[in-house]
């Protein structure tokens, strides 16, 4: 059996080949993360022991490549990342075990075994229910080993139902994953909002066409009254009965009936072909005849439309009271108006249905972009993060869009790419002190030996356990002051007084390396935390001596402007690379990127530094070219009193 082992830390690869080796298997081992990419891809092996800190690639980008390009080879990780988080996205990745350094040789050995046995997993292309059997790839369906001749939409409806067997599937999942037909919320209000719209302008027209009809009923039915009142006063002219002229009051009115009382209440005259005295008696009467006082009512054989008028006809006698009820018949308005209504609400329901699609195209055409920049921000991952969407190939309106996108992204990838380095240097940090008190310890029981011998090695195991209680210390302190743990205890503090006393102080380490220290500018008073102030400026001393070459100045200058005071630690010495000075605040950060230790701390004081500043209400800034390099600790000056708050 055949494994490859990738692993950067020279002793532990060497150790686990070794190990696998003598148990049987075949190892080659690589010690770089592309070498390890190209060896994985293209070589053949029935396990990989992968390390997820590698140099040039990490384990995380070979298991994604493995695996989008369908190589189900097992993968076993093997680091020092032992974070919860961490185990869990390399299982997603696809990894079939995880392992954390330290480990027992014995467990990884077990570990291995067991995955030779499980052998590769291939995912299978085919579902099975009875004798029935789908060729998902292929789209073939058959039973009992007979092929069944389907459509592809068939095909779909049935992987669909077999798929989601035992479910009730509702028409809009059978329409969405079968036809396609997703009628999104926009398309949905589109449509909602257009035949509400046209439903209030179908109901507008309605009632101004049956306003209009009530419009012309009045006018007709106040012709008929006039009409009747003139024959009343010509009845009375002429000393004749009512009743004898009235039928000759109407002439040219088709469907037109009145009915006409005298001050008794007694009928005088009544048009054939309605019923008038059903007029309504809860209606009172009126004085003309106005749309507002026309009402529907039946005489059980017609549908009418009229009012009750009184008025008084001047006589010889003296007043004469008559009422009179005018109607019109409604039968053939109230026909038109149904097929109208059935008509317009036809035309409306069409209209509406043939809007609802057009919407729905509209949309589906208009979010055409926005699924190809779904589609292409789909492909992004964390291990993608260099990709970039070009505005060039979206419409003018999303290409602030994609720039606000890009510049996120941008963000994100210095965000995983500053997370990537923390999290290695942290772990190598405390891998190397474990990994020597190891080594010595081993080395030590290996034989007997004297008493000094067993002395010396204390000693030496208590220089690694101090310098690990100091990275733990900073890392908690750094932690605090970053989540606003600790409070700072403000006092007034004399800057010039405090300078003098760490310079006092590291007097004898730069007098070891032959650097003399100078102090230049006013003194001014600070508000701010004492002990934090003295620890950062200790910090950037220490930092200063330790780069300044021999038989060197370092200048630390005060000044004091309008609206800042300023603490400036200078040293000459290489000029840090431009690249490197953004991050030279961040944890654990080295520009060598080999991790490369000179014994003299894990990377914290200038971070420490920094953190313990800004809590205080200032910032650390960083100027280096060839003559010096410039620390400045800068406070705001916000009062008149020359106190910063």
């Amino acid at each position: 059996m055949k494994i490859l082992v990738v692993e950067d830390e020279t002793k532990t690869g060497d150790y686990i080949k070794q190990g696998l080796t003598e148990s049987g298997f075949v190892v080659e081992l690589v010690r770089t993360g592309l070498d390890g990419h190209h060896k994985a891809m293209t070589g053949s092996f029935e396990l990989v022991i992968l390390d997820v800190m590698l140099p040039d690639i990490d384990g995380w980008r070979i298991l994604s490549s493995m695996r989008e390009k369908s190589n189900q080879t097992p993968v076993l990780f093997l680091t020092a990342r032992d974070s919860v988080k961490d185990r869990v996205k390399g299982l997603e990745l696809g990894a079939d075990d995880y392992l954390v350094k330290p480990f027992a040789f014995a467990e990884l050995l077990a570990r291995v075994r067991t995955l030779l046995r499980r052998g590769t997993s291939v995912p299978s292309n085919t579902i099975n229910i009875a004798d029935l059997e789908l060729d998902i790839p292929s789209r073939v369906a058959t039973r009992s080993g007979k092929p069944i001749s389907l459509t592809t939409k068939e095909f779909m409806l049935l992987e669909l139902m077999v798929r989601r067997q035992g479910e009730v599937l509702p028409r809009s999942l059978i329409a969405s994953q079968v036809w396609d037909m997703n009628f999104d919320r926009v398309t949905v209000l589109v449509g909602v909002t257009i035949f509400i719209c046209l439903s209030i302008m179908n109901f507008i027209v309605i009632e101004s066409i049956d306003q209009h009809f009530i419009e012309q009923d009045a006018d007709e039915l106040n012709e008929v009254f006039e009409a009747v009142q003139t024959k009343l006063g010509e009845a009375h002219e002429q000393n004749v009965l009512p009743s004898s002229i009235l039928f000759q009051a109407v002439s040219g009115h088709h469907g037109v009936y009145y009915h006409v009382e005298d001050k008794n209440d007694n009928a005088i005259f009544t048009s054939q072909g309605a019923d008038l005295s059903t007029y309504p008696t809860k209606f009172e009467a009126h004085h003309r005849v106005v749309p507002s006082n026309l009402i529907l009512f039946n005489d059980g054989k017609h549908m009418l439309r009229g009012t009750k008028i009184t008025f008084e006809l001047p006589t010889k006698l003296g007043p004469e009271r008559y009422t009179v009820t005018v109607a019109s018949n409604m039968e053939f308005h109230m026909n038109y108006m149904q097929n109208f209504k059935s008509t317009l609400w036809g035309i409306v329901f069409l209209a509406g249905v043939i809007t609802v699609f057009a919407a729905r195209f509209a949309v589906y055409r208009g979010h055409s972009p926005l699924r190809q920049l779904s589609r292409e921000i789909e492909s992004i991952t964390a291990v993608k993060l260099d990709i970039r969407l070009d505005p060039l190939n979206v419409p003018i309106e999303l290409t602030t869009l994609v720039d606000s996108f890009n510049t996120m992204l941008k963000r994100l990838e210095d965000g995983f790419e500053r997370l990537s380095h923390f999290s290695a240097d942290i772990a190598h940090e405390l891998r190397t002190p474990i990994t020597n008190l190891t080594t010595q310890t081993q080395v030590m029981l290996s034989k007997p030996r004297n008493n000094e011998a067993y002395i010396e090695i204390l000693y030496s195991n208590l220089e690694e356990y101090d310098r690990m209680t100091k990275m733990v210390s900073d890392m908690l302190l750094l932690a605090q002051t970053e989540h606003g743990l600790i409070k700072p205890k403000l006092d007034i503090i004399d800057v010039k007084k405090e300078m003098g006393e760490l310079i006092e102080f590291f007097s004898v380490l730069a007098d070891e390396k032959k650097v003399l220290i100078i102090m230049s500018g006013p003194s001014f008073n600070l508000l701010c935390d004492k002990s934090m102030f003295r620890q950062a400026l200790s910090n950037l001393l220490s930092n200063a001596i330790r780069y300044s070459p021999e038989n060197d100045t370092i200048t630390v200058a005060t000044s004091e402007e309008h609206d800042k005071k300023v603490v400036c630690i200078s040293n000459h010495g290489e000029a840090i690379p431009s690249e490197h000075i953004p991050r030279l605040f961040d944890r654990f950060y080295r520009g060598d990127p080999s991790r490369k230790r000179d014994g003299q701390g894990a990377g914290l004081g200038l971070t420490i530094a920094k953190a313990i500043i800004n809590v205080n209400s200032g910032d650390i800034t960083l100027e280096s070219s060839a003559e010096k390099t410039s620390f400045s600790v800068v406070f705001e000056n916000k009062n008149s009193h020359g106190v910063s708050e």
